[in-house]
């Protein structure tokens, strides 16, 4: 959950992206969108064997390789109820993981056999076993279940953390009406109050895009 001082950082730090970008932002900066569009082709552990009927889904830098181009990470997080806390560590130590500590977020650090350091954060939101099922069915070119589009900006958002915000702007900035319109839903549904910043992130995004416009 967010906290309210979070919230403060959040909208202040939003506040100064959107001075910087329509103050300084010249066209032709930034990646070409052709290019910003392709995909990793990095292999990451597949946890369906040793989770099995536990739900689960990618979410953090790996999670976002299905929407923008996976950016430089050295771990892989997933996401899975918070019910399943102990059921999951079994089966993650059954198969050789090597737990390594808790996390401040709420989870557990893990290294893998492959010395793959994978986090699970545990969920406890209204919302979340229904969104890990539809993971099950928004899979990336590796079969990895990911975290919905909409549920991966609502996740990084309340995360308040400038790497996120910054991956929101890329996120929003590369996808569809569609996906921005589902975002707002969500939103409206499970954070009201983030609404409004929401909007400055879409607003952002646009204008940056106009830019990378001017290279095609």
């Amino acid at each position: 959950m967010l906290a309210k001082n979070d919230t403060g950082f959040r909208k202040a730090f939003i506040n100064i992206l959107l001075g910087i970008g329509k103050k300084y932002q010249k066209g032709g900066t930034g990646s070409m969108i052709s290019l910003l569009q392709e995909q990793s082709t990095k292999v990451w552990p597949d946890l369906k064997g040793i989770l099995k009927e536990i739900d689960w889904a990618v979410i953090g830098g790996v999670g976002l390789r299905l929407y923008i181009p996976e950016r430089q990470t050295q771990d892989l997080d997933i996401a899975i109820n918070k019910k399943d806390e102990k059921e999951a560590k079994k089966r993650l130590k059954e198969a050789g993981f090597e737990y390594k500590g808790g996390l401040s977020c709420g989870g557990s650090c893990w290294l893998s056999p492959e010395n793959v350091v994978i986090d699970v954060i545990e969920c406890e939101e209204a919302w979340i076993d229904i969104v890990l099922k539809e993971a099950k069915k928004n899979r990336d070119y590796q079969g990895l279940p990911i975290i919905p589009f909409e549920y991966l900006i609502l996740m990084k958002f309340t995360s308040a953390r400038v790497q996120d915000i910054a991956d929101i702007t890329q996120m929003l900035g590369l996808c569809d009406t569609e996906k921005i319109e589902r975002t707002r839903q969500v939103f409206r549904n499970q954070l009201l109050e983030g609404l409004e910043d929401l909007e400055s992130l879409i607003y952002l995004s646009k204008l940056e895009n106009e830019r990378r416009q001017s290279l095609q």
